[in-house]
């Protein structure tokens, strides 16, 4: 676009109209219709997609752990006079919580003589904040903290735009290209301070591990089907496996709530694996993350639900056994799993400076660890296991040191119900997920 502006071409303004075959996870279009667009929501897109800090989920082959900042944010600047860009283009690129603006390090905008194509002398200082409601492009959704990319397929909540504030997110979209990984309705959540839940480290294309780890719907934090990865990738060893022609793998977004209280999203996905309907409905309240993970289907399976921590675990006492499971099979991805405890949920998982994670639906629990990437000790996995034609897994992720109980009420298929200390209760059902006070006065409901 820099060179065509050069030549008297302006392609930073071109309006265009969308194509209805470009709509993404969303095909049913239910988030916002098609309709003219430009670039821009490209570039907006980057800012929206990141955690209250600005650091970013780990989706696909991506390795950048927060925002960057990249030289075209100069010449953005220049085309749109949008203030975000100045400010993205000023920040270090070492800057791992970039918008919590302490640092004091500031971007060396020439590092070479390319930098000098880009570089708009009169650049000033800029600014960005999550803070106010925004649209990006004709579908994204940004509004009170929180954001949905119901065609990109992500949706991030947070409980506020603090810094610190407790974020989770969501990975449901389609599978796009060579680079996308097996890993719909996947979440990463963060305490405020780093990604506890978050996705491995990748390995290069060129290592053994690339496939047998990296591709593999194990090695992200959603629900594996009978030890093998979701479509395309299934138990192909191709490392670069597509859908067949015609085919498309995708999660749906069901309903968005960035509400006041409760802030909620549902995803989804039919495609993964044939016959097997996967849903899985995330929650905050109060800096609690709520996961409601449901599986249906006519035919008996063995579900596993995954989770790769950022931390080191220790388990309710007598609930769990020394075991060696080296590796926990020889499937691609399991192989990289060592299992050292065994033993049966309902359970917490205690992660340090008061963290916890209570898994509140039964199952069998395989605690150990994986690979983290090259140069990295294996990070802690949690892999809980259930077999059945339908299946529930109900948890509670408590990133705030705060004394507060939950425990799991009524639960079938079809409802769960949480009790939130003395006066909170959070029921998701097929069709919504609602909170209420302990009278039964509904406060809010996310549908």
């Amino acid at each position: 676009m820099e060179a065509a502006r050069h030549s008297g071409v302006d392609l930073w303004n071109v309006k265009a109209p969308a194509d209805n075959r470009d709509s993404g996870a969303d095909v049913e279009r239910r988030f916002g219709a098609a309709g003219i667009k430009d670039v821009k929501p490209m570039f907006d897109a980057l800012f929206y997609r990141t955690f209250s800090d600005g650091s970013v989920s780990n989706v696909a082959n991506a390795s950048a752990d927060h925002f960057l900042r990249r030289r075209y944010y100069e010449a953005a600047w220049r085309a749109w006079r949008d203030p975000k860009y100045a400010y993205a283009a000023r920040i270090s690129s070492t800057d791992s919580r970039p918008w919590d603006k302490t640092s004091k390090s500031k971007a060396n905008r020439v590092t070479d003589a390319a930098d000098l194509l880009w570089i708009e002398p009169s650049l000033p200082d800029g600014s960005f904040s999550l803070e106010p409601d925004a649209r990006i492009g004709n579908s994204g959704i940004h509004k009170n903290g929180c954001t949905l990319f119901p065609n990109g397929g992500y949706a991030i909540l947070r409980t506020s735009t603090d810094p610190s504030a407790v974020c989770a997110e969501m990975n449901f979209g389609c599978w796009g290209s060579g680079h996308s990984h097996p890993d719909k309705l996947s979440i990463v959540v963060s305490d405020g301070n780093k990604k506890v839940v978050r996705e491995v480290k990748y390995f290069g294309y060129a290592d053994d591990k690339y496939l047998t780890w990296d591709r593999q719907t194990i090695t992200h934090n959603t629900v594996t089907v009978d030890q093998t990865s979701q479509a395309p990738q299934g138990k192909t060893d191709n490392a670069w496996p597509v859908p067949n022609p015609g085919a498309i793998v995708r999660g749906r977004p069901i309903f968005f709530y960035p509400g006041k209280r409760l802030k909620a999203f549902r995803a989804e996905c039919t495609d993964a694996y044939p016959g097997v309907r996967l849903e899985r409905t995330i929650a905050i309240v109060d800096s609690i993350v709520f996961d409601f993970f449901v599986i249906d289907s006519a035919t008996q399976h063995e579900y596993d639900y995954a989770l790769h921590i950022d931390a080191p675990l220790m388990t309710t006492r007598n609930k769990m056994k020394p075991t060696s499971m080296s590796p926990l099979s020889q499937h691609f991805g399991y192989r990289h799993i060592e299992i050292s405890e065994v033993g049966k949920a309902p359970l917490t998982a205690y992660l340090g400076y008061g963290r916890k994670i209570q898994f509140l639906t039964p199952s069998r629990a395989l605690l150990g660890s994986g690979v983290a990437g090259k140069g990295h000790a294996g990070r802690s996995v949690v892999v809980l296991r259930t077999e059945g034609t339908q299946s529930i897994y109900v948890s509670a992720f408590q990133f705030k040191p705060q004394n507060v109980q939950v425990s799991l009420g009524q639960y079938s298929s079809a409802q769960q119900t949480i009790l939130i200390g003395d006066n909170l209760k959070l029921i998701n059902t097929g069709p919504n997920i609602s909170l209420y006070d302990t009278n039964g006065r509904l406060l809010e409901i996310a549908r």
